[in-house]
């Protein structure tokens, strides 16, 4: 290279440097680890500036005021860095407001509320983020785009180094919006190294995505559900290493509309994976609606996806097989094995995965299906008492196990009296005994009176105790010489005990309890 050229790139060099040194000298670092601090610094925050985290936090929804409502969104152009914590949110109308072209990097978002962890009205990136779901119901997602009367239409330029888990039934939906004005145009520029793993739809989609490239994106239904709303276009367009996994489908094309066109375009990386053997594309596309599909390894008619008859040849640790008829590449011919202490296993909610590695150095990963009754149960006891039932209550700590929660009775366990003070009748008094019952230490006395029976009739006595009591034990001796009382079978009412007998006179002893 010629001198001159290398002052040239040394010059130039060092103009970048300067454009970027000054530009970090005019934005400011805000810093926050509540609402409260985060409203004060969203207020001083201009447009460029860094709004940093500084521990885990809670919020109910992080928005402008802390209120939750959709009319208070994020409105600058700021930098959200969740600075490698996590932020937690319990909404149950979302997460996140974020519009104005806001950004949320570097850090994990957990939603426990409903909805979605973040409601998208216009974003600049989401970046290098791990949203979890874990909610009470299923219909909750990770990002759900959205049309805003003062925000404008939906749209996000980037969504980059991104892994949703625990979703419900979507991990990212279109949500019917976009601009009205140009049906045609993406609401989401670039989806790039995301993983998606959720319960129904990893994407459901009734707007354009302008380029997916080197992602997973896997629905325990379809990786990707496109449906046709309010006429809008949607296309998808395909590059480098992806994965759509479903298990009825890859991709499932509910389409129809006047105006609207429904394609995809993919380059010979991109798989198309069905894991229960099953159609990769279900379709139902409308007559009238205009298709454009261009998918290496597939042939497309109408709603007929036809996969080519590959022809795979090649393939090695270094250089990928292809198919000699269409094109499509596949893997590298590795022998992997399995590195059994990296496995992950899976729940009810979240696919497991497992790791592998060749010789030559590649690694793989593989997902695990879902078990459906793989739950890790938080476990929350009520304590019986003597009078009142309890309970023990199971519920699953994935969030989107909806449905299996359940609740096991513990039967109310009775007082355990025993006697703890016993004073005897005399012929002027009454005597009494105190019990106690050794689990609460409730206290109940017996009143103790001698009496003879007012009415022999037949077999039946007749003892009038009094209204006051509530319930009674008798005694009988048939003469007051007699050893001991012994118990016998007593109904009590109004005051009156009755009992049989088995002789037409004796002494009758009534423990009375008030």
């Amino acid at each position: 290279m010629k001198p001159t050229n290398k002052i040239q790139h040394l010059l130039f060099a060092a103009a970048t440097l300067l454009t970027v040194c000054s530009t970090s000298a005019f934005a400011t670092v805000y810093e926050f680890n509540d609402m409260t601090s985060f409203k004060t610094a969203y207020n001083s925050a201009q447009a460029g500036d860094t709004i940093r985290m500084t521990a885990d936090t809670t919020v109910q929804q992080l928005n402008t005021t802390g209120a939750i409502s959709d009319g208070n969104p994020i409105y600058k152009q700021v930098i959200i860095d969740l600075n490698g914590y996590t932020l937690t949110t319990t909404s149950g109308w979302g997460g996140m407001m974020l519009g104005g072209y806001a950004s949320v990097i570097n850090g994990t978002l957990l939603h426990k509320g409903n909805t979605c962890a973040i409601k998208a009205y216009e974003v600049d990136r989401l970046e290098d983020l791990t949203i979890i779901i874990e909610s009470v119901k299923s219909d909750t997602g990770g990002v759900s785009l959205r049309n805003h009367n003062t925000m404008g239409k939906a749209h996000i330029n980037t969504i980059k180094n991104v892994k949703m888990i625990g979703t419900g039934n979507y991990g990212i939906e279109t949500y019917a919006q976009g601009d009205p004005a140009n049906k045609t145009r993406p609401v989401i520029d670039l989806i790039e190294n995301v993983e998606i793993d959720s319960i129904t739809y990893g994407l459901d989609l009734s707007a354009s995505i302008g380029k997916i490239k080197n992602s997973v994106i896997s629905g325990s239904q379809s990786g990707i559900y496109i449906e046709n709303s309010n006429d809008f276009s949607v296309t998808i367009n395909f590059e480098g290493d992806n994965e759509i996994i479903g298990a009825n489908s890859a991709v499932l094309i509910n389409y129809s509309s006047a105006t609207g066109t429904v394609g995809i375009t993919a380059d010979k990386y991109t798989d198309f994976i069905c894991t229960s053997g099953g159609a990769v594309f279900s379709s139902n596309i409308g007559s009238t609606t205009a298709t454009d599909f261009e998918i290496v390894g597939y042939t497309v008619s109408g709603n007929s996806f036809t996969e080519c008859d590959h022809n795979v040849v090649g393939g090695s640790c270094t250089e990928r097989a292809e198919c000699s008829v269409c094109g499509k590449a596949f893997d590298f011919v590795h022998n992997f094995v399995e590195d059994e202490s990296k496995r992950e296993p899976a729940n009810c909610t979240i696919q497991g995965k497992a790791y592998f590695n060749c010789e030559c150095g590649a690694t793989s990963e593989k997902f695990i299906p879902r078990d459906p009754n793989a739950h890790e149960w938080l476990i929350t006891t009520k304590e019986a008492t003597c009078t009142e039932a309890g309970s023990i209550s199971y519920n699953c700590k994935y969030g989107s196990c909806v449905g299996e929660e359940y609740t096991e009775d513990i039967p109310a366990t009775g007082h355990n009296y025993v006697e703890t003070n016993r004073v005897e009748p005399t012929d002027s008094a009454a005597g009494y005994i105190e019990y106690t019952c050794e689990n609460c230490s409730d206290v109940m006395t017996f009143v103790a009176v001698a009496i003879q029976a007012i009415e022999v009739n037949g077999k039946t006595a007749m003892l009038s105790i009094g209204e006051e009591y509530s319930a009674v034990k008798v005694y009988f001796k048939e003469t007051l010489d007699a050893a001991d009382w012994k118990e016998i079978e007593a109904t009590f009412a109004d005051g009156v005990a009755t009992v049989n007998t088995t002789t037409d006179t004796g002494f009758y002893k009534v423990e009375a309890s008030k």
